[in-house]
């Protein structure tokens, strides 16, 4: 497969590379010293940090090519695959701050002080099935967009993808997430805000392409997304959001409790 990038464009992609993989492994090694630094990046981070934080942790390449494919299919209704977590920020609000009182480091700890032993060893054991999982479906969708532009196989852009995420998160951890990622999140907000905007919309054709869409477009409901489907996102996203077991990473990083709380408005966005 031939690569559709100019040589500009691979020259931004490799310099973006280069950027995330020095503030990840040099800055975020030298920024780490203790297992606080490790896992809970200090926790001494304000609101916006902990919101562009959360949303470049939530964007990533399962986004660009599924969402994006959901919303071409089904229209207007393609929004659920997103917005089904507005619900959860409200649960969200009302947990977060008890979470971030506990001060452990994950829900696991949290669920043997408030259910025992067994219940976080249960927990302790899915959540690291999930995780597996999901680290998998994000790096696939990562390989997929990579492999989609630059020509290499997606097995390859697999392997480049995680061997660069894999050996900042040994240098620093959460310390070099963070630090990745709020340049990451930078990125996509102005990219996302302001860039690509009027791009996009020349591009789909205006106002004048809106209006020639078939009214089933405007539907919040579709084949491919029935009334049964988007409740069952809906109440799946609500109640994970106080379940996942990456919210206590993400609580971490925040200094106080209204720092964890603008977490969710970032995972939403």
């Amino acid at each position: 497969m031939s690569s559709t990038l100019q040589p500009l464009d691979l020259a931004i992609l490799a310099i973006y590379f280069v950027v995330v993989t020095f503030l990840g492994v040099v800055v975020g090694r030298k920024k780490t010293s203790t297992m606080a630094d490790f896992f809970i990046a200090r926790s001494r981070w304000g609101p916006m940090v902990a919101f562009v934080f959360v949303f470049a942790s939530s964007v990533g390449g399962a986004e660009a090519v599924v969402f994006a494919g959901g919303a071409y299919r089904s229209g207007l209704s393609g929004v659920w695959r997103w917005l089904a977590g507005i619900c959860g920020v409200i649960v969200y609000y009302l947990f977060s701050t008890i979470y971030k009182r506990s001060r452990v480091f994950n829900l696991a700890e949290f669920s043997e002080m408030r259910f025992g032993h067994k219940v976080a060893t249960f927990y302790a054991l899915y959540g690291s099935l999930l995780l597996l999982f999901q680290a998998g479906v994000f790096a696939l969708g990562g390989g997929k967009s990579i492999a989609g532009l630059s020509g290499l196989s997606v097995d390859q852009s697999v392997l480049l993808f995680s061997f660069v995420v894999a050996w900042y998160l040994g240098s620093g951890g959460l310390m070099s997430s963070l630090l990745t990622d709020i340049f990451q999140g930078i990125l996509a907000l102005t990219a996302f805000c302001f860039l690509l905007p009027p791009f996009l919309w020349e591009a789909a054709g205006g106002f004048a392409a809106l209006r020639q869409l078939p009214p089933e477009g405007w539907s919040l409901y579709s084949e491919e997304l029935p009334l049964s489907y988007v409740t069952a996102l809906i109440f799946s996203a609500t109640f994970g959001a106080i379940a996942s077991p990456f919210l206590f990473s993400l609580l971490g990083v925040g200094k106080d409790e209204r720092a964890a709380t603008q977490c969710a408005w970032g995972h939403l966005w």
